[in-house]
């Protein structure tokens, strides 16, 4: 093999020969580690091992199924307990048909026994229409809330992994 930079170069034999010197050579042998030694003094050990802290549990929402699409809302009772658990029941995010139009909502990042959970909706699920009317981002938040707070009636059209769904959340007493 001849070195590239004497190629280049034109270094002559004295550079070849120290290449092929180096070549030759073994790499020193890596030092042995201990990894059971104690570490050195500036070493921090690391944190003990704690177990992960349980979420503390979701209060029971004021909901009752009536079928996998159809529910009755406590809406008095959900109004009492307005928590940050419901101002903060998921993400939604603009969904594009294939037609390459704004249809509505993607869901996402609803809690396991959140209030979205509650009132049977899940991560992926698509809304499209509420009370007749395009779910867009973000005009349409305030107009939810005024249905939620206002105990009306709320007929959503969705879709579930392509299948249209129509889910009905109506007012109604709640047993606790």
């Amino acid at each position: 093999m001849v070195p590239i930079l004497s190629l280049l170069f034109g270094c002559g034999a004295a550079l070849d020969a120290r290449f092929a010197e180096i070549e030759a050579m073994e790499p020193p042998p890596a030092p042995e580690l201990d990894v059971l030694a104690e570490q050195p003094p500036d070493v921090a050990p690391p944190p003990p091992f704690r177990e992960p802290t349980p979420e503390l549990p979701l209060p029971p929402w004021p909901v009752r199924a009536i079928d996998a699409t159809h529910y009755v809302v406590d809406y008095g009772r959900l109004r009492a307990s307005f928590s940050e658990d419901l101002w903060t029941v998921g993400r939604a995010l603009e969904h594009t048909g294939p037609d390459d139009r704004v249809d509505g909502v993607r869901l996402s990042g609803l809690r396991r026994g959140g209030f979205g959970e509650a009132i049977g909706l899940k991560n992926g699920d698509i809304v499209h229409t509420v009370n007749g009317a395009l779910v867009e981002i973000p005009g349409s938040a305030p107009a939810l809330w005024a249905l939620i707070d206002g105990g009306q009636r709320i007929e959503a059209s969705m879709s579930r992994r392509a299948e249209p769904m129509t889910f009905v959340w109506e007012p109604g007493v709640v047993a606790e």
